[in-house]
């Protein structure tokens, strides 16, 4: 395999586990015969997390290093790393070595066959099996459902991108799980890989239950690009619709009030015209979304290739 490889890793108080990682990610990718580069991104560590890196920079000339002064999430770590990534392909992965750095040449293999995303698959995940892997199966299995894309694995952060395809994306909120999702819009061939998992050896994890609710709010908004991308005035119109039949439902009620000779409740017919804009408005917009996809020039519309997912 010919061109270059850049890893990016966003961390956040793993400062016990980065020496460790930094010398077994430059032994691995020594053996690729690639060119390569490690770049780190501390999300506001307050662990001393910065000086470590900082000092292994001075023993690793090919690590980069880039440090927030306070934490602003994996995301937002993520998508800095990604902007400073020169490699052909890029991959991704944590800093608590829970994603051994060995599986890389893996990956790097699978794109070299013809993948664009070779997403990591933990089959034997090393994590305790009510408080983790329950709801990971979980919202895994209702992520496919709603999507359609056969990935089974939306939490491993351990998966190799061609970079061309990778930096076109704008990604925020929690999207960096949704990646292969994203990616898939695009046209892109994903190929998911099994990898090893490890135990985590130290720090703590850093997700709470708090995040469900931004993944399920990401995953509604991915699932709209997904099937309305193309066609936003149905679901636009679906919308106005419920709110015109609510806005015929209260003007009749009101009517009705009015016939029986008692005073017509002034909330119902409010709520009717209200309704009623509310439907109109949402009518407009769905025409002019359409419009928007019609017109805009071929180069700016995303390629429809028909995705394909293997597992391996």
């Amino acid at each position: 395999m010919t061109g270059s490889v850049s890893v990016v890793i966003p961390v956040h108080n793993e400062k016990d586990s980065l020496d460790e990682l930094v010398q077994r990610l430059s032994a691995v990718l020594k053996t690729t015969g690639l060119a390569w580069e490690v770049i780190i991104v501390d999300d506001g560590s307050t662990d001393g997390s910065p000086d470590l890196l900082r000092q292994l920079m001075l023993d690793q000339p090919r690590l980069k290093v880039f440090t927030a002064k306070c934490r602003r999430g994996q995301t937002s770590a993520l998508r800095a790393g990604l902007r400073q990534a020169r490699g052909d392909i890029v991959v991704t992965m944590d800093g608590d070595l829970q994603n051994p750095p060995e599986e890389i040449p893996r990956l790097l293999a699978v794109l070299e066959g013809g993948a664009d995303v070779a997403a990591g698959w933990r089959k034997d995940r090393k994590d305790t099996w009510l408080t983790r892997r329950l709801p990971s199966m979980v919202a895994n299995a209702w992520i496919r459902s709603i999507t359609g894309i056969p990935v089974h694995d939306h939490g491993c952060s351990l998966r190799a991108y061609r970079r061309q395809l990778i930096q076109r994306l704008d990604i925020y909120s929690d999207h960096h799980r949704l990646l292969p999702i994203l990616c898939a819009v695009h046209g892109a061939r994903v190929r998911e890989v099994a990898v090893q998992h490890a135990g985590r050896g130290a720090g703590q994890t850093k997700y709470g239950g708090s995040r469900v609710f931004r993944v399920l709010l990401d995953v509604m908004a991915v699932h709209f690009v997904l099937r309305y991308r193309w066609q936003p005035a149905e679901w636009f119109g679906r919308l106005a619709f419920l709110l015109a039949l609510g806005s015929v439902i209260a003007l009749a009620a009101g009517i009705a009030a009015a016939s029986g000779g008692r005073v017509p409740p002034v909330i119902l017919f409010g709520s009717a015209f209200i309704l009623g804009a509310g439907s109109a408005g949402l009518a407009g917009m769905g025409v002019f979304a359409q419009l928007l996809v019609q017109w805009q020039p071929s180069r700016l519309r995303m390629q429809n290739i028909p995705l394909r997912t293997e597992s391996s």
